[in-house]
């Protein structure tokens, strides 16, 4: 998939620097001026700084997280050592951070809730799905991505994804009236 991306992005006149990292930015004349670890600068039209998903979890006491800052996570989607504190999506430690991960966790942190509350049966440890299943958009028009160990077409990418971010959605996620794999929430 890396190779992909990087094709894809190439096609954009995008020009990829591997092992760089950015040390300072600054503005002059219209431009930014990116300065990089080896002391080379560039000047671009467009910075957009990535940083990855960096859990918001510094206001937590120490003894709940992990080593990366993670929430450690059970497998009944609570913090660990802890019955009330459930924990889903990108702040837990369980499995990587993606939407379809935490759209599964929400379904049973809610099957969860509801047996604790009514009395109905326990839906049992959540199953980690270990299969790698992603998407990356590269412009409007085109993707790449894997399920489990195929490489995803980029008209699938742009059908699910690019072509409208989500936006085609947001209502009613915003209302509780649906999730990301549910849509009769």
């Amino acid at each position: 998939m890396r190779e992909t991306a990087k094709q894809e992005l190439e096609r954009f006149k995008v020009k990829i620097l591997f092992n760089s990292k950015v040390k300072s930015t600054a503005e002059e004349k219209g431009k930014t001026v990116v300065t990089l670890d080896g002391g080379k600068q560039l000047r671009v039209d467009l910075y957009l700084p990535t940083y990855g998903v960096i859990p918001n979890t510094e206001f937590l006491p120490s003894h709940l997280l992990d080593a990366a800052g993670y929430v450690k996570q059970t497998t009944h989607l609570r913090a660990e050592g802890q019955q009330n504190i459930y924990v889903i999506g990108d702040v837990g430690n369980l499995e990587m951070s993606r939407a379809y991960a935490t759209d599964m966790q929400v379904q049973h942190v809610v099957k969860l809730l509801e047996s604790e509350l009514t009395g109905s049966p326990d839906p049992g440890e959540y199953k980690v799905d270990p299969k790698i299943m992603f998407g990356i958009s590269l412009g409007r028009s085109r993707g790449t991505g894997q399920m489990g160990t195929w490489k995803v077409w980029s008209i699938i990418i742009w059908w699910f994804k690019c072509r409208h971010m989500g936006t085609d959605a947001a209502q009613a996620y915003t209302n509780g009236l649906r999730t990301v794999l549910v849509k009769d929430w």
